[in-house]
């Protein structure tokens, strides 16, 4: 089992379990890694066998492979969610940004909307820093668990 997290350093942190199983042909299973996204159904016995069909290095190799390809999509399909949402955000406060610069604009004394626009500009960069840094995703993926397994 695989741990892919996301984070950008400033929301939470998004964790995604990819379960991989690697049948005794060295191949990976997607129908029987399904399965154990819910193993509250599964019922397991501690069962000794002589030896195992395939290397447990190449068993895993095989393992990271499949979990990259899976997490791969994994991430691009959380991107582009947190992108829209991202977007989403920036065009409200660019809205909100606008309609406060007008308001500020009809400020008749000059000194206090001069001072104004200048912290309107301010909290404008700070805005466009912030989404900067929460678009930039950092993904990480760790295995966690390796197990043999019989199915009998």
């Amino acid at each position: 089992s695989f741990i892919l997290s996301i984070t950008n350093n400033l929301d939470k942190t998004k964790t995604y379990s990819i379960p991989i199983f690697i049948d005794s042909k060295g191949r990976y299973n997607n129908r029987i890694s399904q399965y154990f996204n819910d193993v509250s159904n599964v019922s397991f016995a501690e069962l000794i066998t002589k030896d195992m069909p395939i290397p447990i290095d190449e068993a895993l190799e095989k393992a990271n492979h499949a979990a990259n390809t899976k997490a791969e999509s994994i991430f691009y399909d959380f991107k582009s969610e947190h992108e829209s949402l991202i977007s989403e955000i920036e065009e409200r406060m660019n809205k909100y940004f606008q309609d406060k610069k007008e308001s500020i604009n009809r400020i008749p004394l000059d000194n206090i909307r001069v001072a104004r626009l200048k912290d309107l500009e301010k909290d404008i960069n700070q805005h466009h820093e912030e989404m900067k840094r929460k678009r930039s995703l950092v993904p990480s993926l760790n295995c966690e668990q390796i197990a043999y397994m019989e199915f009998v």
